[in-house]
């Protein structure tokens, strides 16, 4: 019994040059990136409970680790993410439900090269900084997601794992 609660969106850099538009932009990350995964688990509860229990997984990210001085609002809601894991692992566990997080760092997908890395020497410059230098794909996070899934981390609640190939 799972439940993966996974969103995001491109990230507007006005937010911080521009304050009319960081205001109006504001809200935006919450409501892409926060809001959804409190009210899914909210909604998912009862349903976990009756079947004894389960395993919620929340997407955050490395971004509000490092500063993420040009993305702030983004990484406020990131690491919201975080306290939301916790305080619901504390909450949730007296009903066997996990919840945990995972924070990716830079995933190479086709999006990400169109959006964030479209000269293939960009993402060269960031294997280049990581521990392990090799292309974090999807699917290193897709093996995480399964694995805090699974019965194998029965004993694992209100923990962020970071799949990041040492970038941070």
């Amino acid at each position: 019994n799972g439940h993966i609660g996974c969103a995001a969106a491109p990230r507007d850099r006005r937010e911080v040059d521009d304050r009319g538009a960081a205001e109006r932009l504001h809200h935006r990350p919450h409501g892409l990136n926060l809001k959804p995964q409190f009210f899914a688990c909210q909604a998912v509860r009862p349903m976990m409970k009756a079947l004894g229990g389960g395993s919620i997984v929340n997407f955050s990210s490395i971004a509000w680790r490092g500063g993420a001085s040009n993305m702030p609002v983004y990484a406020i809601a990131k690491s919201g993410t975080i306290g939301l894991t916790r305080a619901l692992g504390r909450g949730f566990g007296e009903d066997n439900i996990r919840v945990n997080s995972i924070e990716p760092g830079a995933v190479i997908t086709e999006r990400q090269k169109r959006l964030w890395f479209p000269d293939p020497k960009q993402i060269d410059a960031v294997v280049e900084r990581q521990a392990l230098h090799h292309v974090l794909l999807g699917e290193e996070i897709a093996r995480t997601v399964l694995f805090l899934a699974s019965d194998d981390s029965r004993m694992i609640t209100k923990q962020s794992i970071t799949v990041d190939a040492g970038l941070r």
